[in-house]
């Protein structure tokens, strides 16, 4: 997926890595996650209103990544559809949340995502989605990817994706503010299970993240520890460690948030924006929003 990491994302420890990583949290992700990592309720009725209005019989589709949600909706199409990820762990991990009928209906890529265009003919596709794809993406290797998909997807084909902003809110803010904040939020009733510590990590990579949009994982980490060490309150403590709990990522994998402006600059050569949209149903989703891309 990433340019400058092909060496290592095809090596037989990256591999590994990633496999191991997700047996440990893939269904219990799946199963459970919460938005923002996950699509909200609001967020899958908006990809789905997309979606009629823009896939008629015969289409073919590609998700990039294994994403449920997007998965499910276009397995009711009468589309051909492809889903592609750099390794085959994503599938396994979602068959159990998928029904026998929509995996029916996919076939799959697997490998680097900017060697697409080895599997699709030029403008083939009539629908390229997937979610927070560019989180995992320095900017130009997100660039190279927009080229990509630019050369496989029709003249009148469109480019839907959820992305994720930065919210400059959060560089102010001190960790334990942070981690107080997702502490209430994880004590009120109306707040679906997970969400807090999900919502509590997005928030602390925007704190850690620097002006290229990269986040600084192992700062954070340590700030994380420091904080958690030096506090008395048992209740933030158990918050706190199911927050260090989900941020046990394979070491080899890196977190990009993106400002607006570098999201526009990462688009604007190829697409041009043709509908914004944003749910409403979580905390902090105005900077989550859905996109609609039509090539320039």
């Amino acid at each position: 997926m990433l340019k400058h990491n092909n060496i290592i994302r095809n090596s037989e420890k990256y591999r590994n890595e990633v496999r191991l990583y997700w047996e440990r949290i893939g269904p219990d992700f799946y199963v459970n996650g919460a938005p923002p990592a996950y699509i909200s309720g609001e967020s899958k009725a908006i990809y789905e209103k997309i979606f009629k209005s823009k896939i008629s019989q015969g289409d073919t589709t590609l998700v990039l990544g294994t994403t449920p949600a997007l998965r499910d909706l276009l397995g009711s199409f009468d589309s051909a559809n492809w889903v592609a990820d750099f390794s085959d762990n994503g599938f396994s991990m979602t068959e159990r949340v998928l029904s026998p009928a929509v995996r029916a209906k996919e076939d799959y890529f697997i490998g680097d995502w900017l060697k697409l265009e080895t599997r699709f003919a030029k403008e083939s596709l009539k629908l390229v989605t997937g979610d927070l794809i560019f989180r995992q993406m320095p900017l130009e290797d997100g660039k190279n990817l927009i080229s990509v998909i630019d050369a496989i997807l029709s003249s009148d084909g469109v480019f839907v994706l959820r992305s994720s902003s930065r919210n400059l809110r959060w560089r102010s803010v001190s960790c334990g503010e942070i981690l107080n904040l997702g502490l209430k939020l994880d004590r009120r009733s109306d707040i679906k299970k997970r969400l807090a510590v999900t919502l509590t990590v997005f928030r602390l990579r925007d704190r850690w993240t620097d002006e290229s949009g990269r986040v600084r994982i192992n700062k954070l980490k340590a700030e994380l520890f420091d904080t958690l060490n030096a506090n008395g309150n048992p209740w933030l403590a158990e918050f706190g460690s199911g927050v260090l709990n989900y941020m046990t990522e394979p070491p080899l994998v890196s977190w990009t948030h993106l400002s607006e402006a570098q999201f526009m600059e990462l688009i604007s050569d190829r697409f041009i924006i043709e509908h914004e949209f944003h749910a409403m149903d979580y905390p902090d989703a105005e900077f989550f929003p859905i996109y609609v891309l039509k090539k320039k």
